[in-house]
């Protein structure tokens, strides 16, 4: 299902429920995150050497979404470090960093930041 259509089909205490987690910083029940997020899941397929076929596994994960990025290249060794312009509600977001280097090593932090 959706994301748009769970919501409006969740009951108005659910949706209070689920604000009251997110104002606390706290993570969301699992009921609440596959029924908001269940399309986003991380899912790897792997082969059955018993059926010789192959099984999709969720992985435990939800997909990383980027907003913007930004490369180097060998031309041009310049790095761009300002995202386009948000416009976006006052209040508190956590913004995700993630870096990878050349062999594929990534790293990531969440800043939170005040608007």
């Amino acid at each position: 299902m959706h994301p748009e259509a769970a919501i409006q089909e969740m009951t108005d205490n659910e949706k209070r429920e689920i604000f009251k987690f997110i104002e606390a910083d706290k993570p969301l029940p699992e009921k609440y995150r596959f029924l908001l997020f269940d399309d986003k899941r991380e899912i790897i397929r792997q082969k059955n050497e018993v059926t010789d076929g192959t099984e999709e596994y969720w992985t435990g994960d939800f997909i990383f979404e980027n907003e913007w990025q930004s490369f180097r290249t060998k031309k041009d060794r310049s790095l761009d470090l300002k995202t386009p312009f948000h416009e976006c509600a006052k209040g508190r977001y956590k913004i995700a960093v993630k870096v990878v280097d050349i062999f594929g090593n990534d790293t990531m932090t969440i800043i939170e930041v005040g608007v």
